[in-house]
Formats: structure tokens, sequence, C-alpha cells
């Protein structure tokens, strides 16, 4: 409801093509920091990363070595050209570049992949939204489509009410919510285990002779997931991500200047580390 709210809040400022993509460029740039976190941390983050941690260890935070330097790349590489350019998407950049067709290719090659990539964690999300909705038990099709539907239709409601202004503002909201939770959880789950907390490190130390604490991984094993070697790689993904996709770039073209939305994106990363 209060997502709802604040797209409708907001509609009326929504004059021009301008103030729905780019938010008249006035948006704060800790709103913006916030709202690139938010977008970065999905259900399937959520979710999906407290089960490989406890199905291993912690060497799944080392990636943010190589995407902590992707940000600085695209903080000062790709986001002053792209702001300069004056367009109203970050692919209008290419057309002014390039050609139109360049821009359009992107463009679709965007969608499809957000059509893929969101297709999945709306659906991780509609799962756990489900259970809200109707309770645990044997997950019914037709009940789960239409948590998907809910969830999915209340989100494109308040972005085509309030542009993207409506998106960053319920994104702050959405990362207050989420970390709350998880400070929660780690409150609830300290309280629960009966163990003062320097037991619980000592067991996690040496679980069955596994260090479920180790952060670092140094093995040239290109088997793992998640090594040193692994992070270094990251850098062009998260510089791909970063720097070329519409769902977090565009964002930071909502800020009163290129310096602005390049710190936004580098308090952005700092703050997904803890």
């Amino acid at each position: 409801v209060v997502m709802i709210v604040i797209g409708a809040a907001v509609a009326h400022r929504q004059n021009d093509a301008t103030d729905f993509f780019l938010g008249g460029r006035t948006m704060p740039a800790w709103a913006v920091a916030l709202s690139i976190l938010a977008t970065s941390l999905s259900a399937a983050t959520f979710i999906g990363v407290p089960e490989l941690s406890y199905g291993g260890d912690l060497t799944y935070l080392s990636l943010n070595l190589g995407g902590t330097l992707a940000a600085f790349v695209v903080a000062f590489v790709f986001v002053p050209p792209i702001y300069r350019a004056g367009t109203l998407t970050i692919y209008g950049y290419l057309g002014n570049r390039l050609d139109e067709g360049s821009m359009i290719l992107a463009s679709a090659a965007f969608l499809i992949g957000r059509l893929l990539a969101s297709g999945a964690r709306l659906f991780i999300a509609g799962i756990a939204f489900y259970t809200i909705l109707f309770g645990t038990g044997e997950i019914q099709l037709p009940r789960l489509i239409v948590a998907i539907v809910v969830l999915g239709g209340i989100g494109t409601l308040y972005t085509v009410l309030g542009g993207i202004r409506a998106v960053i503002w319920t994104d702050v909201i959405q990362i207050v919510v989420m970390t709350g939770a998880a400070i929660l959880s780690i409150g609830l789950l300290l309280k629960a285990i009966p163990l003062p907390l320097t037991g619980i490190m000592a067991a996690l130390k040496d679980t069955n002779g596994i260090d479920k604490l180790r952060l670092i991984n140094t093995e040239a094993d290109f088997s793992k997931a998640f090594t040193i070697w692994a992070a270094w790689a990251v850098v062009f993904s998260e510089t791909a991500a970063y720097g070329t996709d519409h769902d977090l770039a565009q964002r930071m073209l909502t800020t009163r200047s290129p310096w602005r939305a390049s710190c936004s994106l580098i308090a952005a990363k700092l703050l997904s580390i803890p």
C-alpha cells in the first residue's frame, strides 16, 4: 500500500519524459545510492546467499574485491560522458555516439536479459510472498501464479504512476525494511542458539574440519566459484552491470551532477559489503 501511495504522490510531477526517466535530475545522491543498493540486492541475494554460506563458507564475499574496483571504473570512466550526453536513457548515448541501430540493439539486449533475470527473481520472491498469502505447505500452481501477478502488478503500478522518482523512493524504503529484517534475523538467531557468540564463532571455525568463516580462497581451481581469481574476473561482469545495465545505470542519471552520480555508485557498492 505504501509503495502505491508513493507512486501516486509523485505522479503529478511527471510532466514529460525527462521527469519520468530522469526525475528532473533532482534526486539526492544518498537516495540514489540506497536505490542502487536495493536494486543490486534482489530476492535471489536475500534468500540464495545465506544458503550458499550455509552449504559452504564466506568466500562469496571476496567477489566484492572485483565489484568495488568495477564501481570505481564505472564512476570515473562511464558515468561522466553518459551524464553529459543529456539523453533520456543510457542507451541514448549510443544513439548519439554511433547510430540509432546500435541504440535499439543495446536496448533490446537489455530487455531480453532483464526479462529472464527478473523473471527468475520474481519467481523466487513469489514463493516467499505465497507463504504470506496462503501459508506454508505444498505449493499450488494457480495460487503461486496469483502471488506472482499481485507482486509484479504492484511494482508495475507504482512505476507507471511515478516514474523513476517513485522507483527510487520506494527502493529507499525497501532497503531499510530488508536491512532491518536481516538485523532482526541475526538478533533472533543469536537469542535462539544456546551458545555465546564466542562459542558460535569457534564452532563455525571448525565444522567437521571445515572453516566456514573463511573469506579468501587462493586455490587456482577453476571448478571453485568463489576464489580470489574469480573475484578479479568479476571486474568485467560488474563493470558491464553498473555501466551498461539500464536498471542500475539509469538511477545515476537522476542526480544533479556527474560527481554526485559517481559518488552514489561508489557509496552503494561500499554499503553492499556489510
